[in-house]
């Protein structure tokens, strides 16, 4: 099952995008990077609509009252908070223990499974990058 969150709310009132604000999942961390460097896993797009049950979320709340990230899962077709701190520098590593936690819950990948994740991931950033490219050129012969 998937929660939509269009049509309902977030555990977490004061969300916010902002200019820098963001929600990315998290399928698994890089032990040697303590940081955001460190999370596997992809950012979600502003207008997507589905998360799915069972996997973690951090989200970065930037341009409210707060600058603030969440850690979040969805449990039963509901968003459950799982930690939140301060967005500030450090503040992925003080939310590590957390996603560790949460993500030890979870059946083991194997080496090759999670080297297929980052290999996926670097195929759609030179994706993206290609797209970019070929972007500029469009508008620059314009």
């Amino acid at each position: 099952m998937k929660f939509n969150p269009k049509c309902e709310k977030l555990p977490f009132e004061d969300f916010c995008y902002g200019k820098r604000g963001y929600i990315r999942y998290i399928d698994d961390l890089d032990n040697t990077n303590k940081n955001g460097y460190g999370l596997i896993g992809g950012f979600m797009a502003r207008d997507e609509d589905e998360y799915e049950e069972n996997k973690l979320y951090l989200s970065c709340s930037r341009g409210g009252e707060r600058e603030i990230y969440h850690l979040f899962t969805i449990k039963k077709d509901a968003p459950v908070l799982l930690a939140t701190s301060k967005a500030q520098k450090g503040a992925v590593s003080i939310l590590w223990k957390h996603m560790e936690a949460f993500l030890d819950e979870r059946p083991k990948k194997s080496p090759q499974q999670l080297l297929n994740m980052l290999l996926e991931e670097e195929q759609d950033r030179q994706t993206l990058k290609e797209l970019a490219f070929l972007i500029l050129e469009l508008k620059g012969g314009k």
